[in-house]
């Protein structure tokens, strides 16, 4: 999990809870009562929160699967964060070898 994920609940809970305090100070609330609807919108606020980042992590969990079955499926072969480590070429033809200097000489003479 990347740390953008994990401080997700706690950044929409103070978000929320900032909005909750200026709009209950502009409107007047008693103290007693202002704190009250803080509580419970930073509860809220939190569990869902909570919720948004198991699901982004559920997303972000199918994405990998998906990318290394992709790669697995082209001969490629990935390391954790999901870089390239080598690519293999099964290809063991002559089309690709360049020759040697002494086969190229042999050529030239015939």
């Amino acid at each position: 999990m990347n740390i953008r994920l994990k401080l997700l609940p706690v950044i929409i809970m103070l978000i929320a809870g900032a909005a909750t305090s200026i709009i209950t100070f502009l409107l007047h609330y008693d103290s007693e009562k202002a704190m009250w609807i803080l509580l419970g919108v930073l509860v809220l606020f939190y569990i869902l929160g909570i919720v948004l980042q198991k699901i982004l992590n559920k997303f972000e969990t199918q994405i990998a699967e998906e990318e290394a079955r992709l790669a697995e499926e082209e001969g490629i072969i990935l390391d954790e964060d999901g870089n390239i480590v080598t690519v293999e070429n099964q290809d063991t033809g002559d089309e690709g070898e360049v020759p040697s200097d002494e086969e190229s000489v042999q050529k030239d003479e015939m």
